[in-house]
């Protein structure tokens, strides 16, 4: 699983960072003190489709992020898992 975690960290930084970064951005905006740590966990399905982003973590205060965080994740399509599904956080 460790070599299959790094293929899709790797898929993330290459096609989906710069989603992820305009919430941040948005978030930013008119605070720019945004500090803080958000946690996405979600389900890979065994079509590369992600199920059920929810926040896990949200250091930063602002619930927004978190949830502009967890709609692009749930926008992502990532490498089929080698076991039919696989849960991830991130």
């Amino acid at each position: 699983m460790d070599l299959y975690s790094a293929r899709v960290r790797s898929v993330i930084r290459q096609y989906y960072i710069r989603r992820a970064s305009s919430c941040f951005e948005h978030a930013s905006r008119n605070n720019e003190s945004v500090r803080g740590t958000v946690v996405v966990g979600f389900h890979i399905q065994s079509d590369g489709n992600v199920r059920n982003p929810s926040v896990d973590r949200n250091t930063t205060g602002i619930d927004s992020l978190g949830g502009c965080l967890a709609r692009q994740v749930g926008s992502w399509r990532l490498p089929p898992p080698p076991e039919g599904q696989a849960p991830l956080a991130m």
